[in-house]
């Protein structure tokens, strides 16, 4: 009887071993925090500017974008889409709604191509975010507009993996909120929608 209880520990204790150690080669995931419009962002947009659709944005053939993996451990996802470029394109969708500039059947569209994007620490206490964008404006399919914008955001880190990568999290929204404010900003954009 104590051999078959001992046995039985032991099995249950192997399968426990087992499955932290998958957990640690594989890694475990989390999703970036929902994008949140920004009002500053809407404000660049001038009252002139036309309403647009936003059509596909994809991943560059060159760079990643299907996932991220934070301090080699956890993988982080885009809560939309396969990857973060539908992540890109959606925030892009909710800057225009919350400017009352998006319309899904505008003969305006833009259009995107998630050149990189990633997340890494810089030291310790830091991470640095960053990502590249092409975005192209067209109207009824002839462009009219194309640019390459970037942003970068650092902020402080925990060495604590977990908590380094909430902060990840919570942190990649903002990079995004940057680089569709430089989007914005851009006065020969500005004059696409017109």
């Amino acid at each position: 009887m104590k051999i078959v209880a001992v046995q039985r520990a032991t099995g249950w204790l192997a399968m426990g071993l087992g499955a932290v150690a998958l957990t640690a080669m594989t890694g475990c995931s989390t999703t970036v925090s929902s994008y949140q419009a920004s009002a500053e962002n809407a404000a660049f947009l001038p009252r002139s500017a036309a309403s647009v659709a936003v059509g596909q944005f994809v991943l560059s053939s060159e760079g990643g974008g299907r996932r991220m993996m934070l301090r080699g451990v956890h993988r982080l996802e885009s809560p939309i889409g396969e990857d973060f470029a539908a992540y890109l394109g959606e925030s892009l969708r909710r800057e225009l709604a919350l400017a009352g500039k998006w319309d899904p059947k505008a003969p305006t569209e833009i259009t995107g191509v998630l050149l990189k994007t990633a997340i890494g620490p810089t030291g310790l206490l830091t991470q640095t975010g960053e990502i590249e964008a092409r975005f192209t404006v067209s109207h009824r399919g002839l462009p009219r507009y194309e640019t390459v914008k970037r942003a970068e955001l650092s902020w402080d880190a925990s060495p604590i993996n977990d908590v380094a990568d909430t902060k990840a999290q919570q942190q990649y929204p903002l990079l995004v909120q940057d680089l569709i404010k430089q989007l914005f900003e851009d006065r020969e954009f500005q004059a696409a929608l017109k």
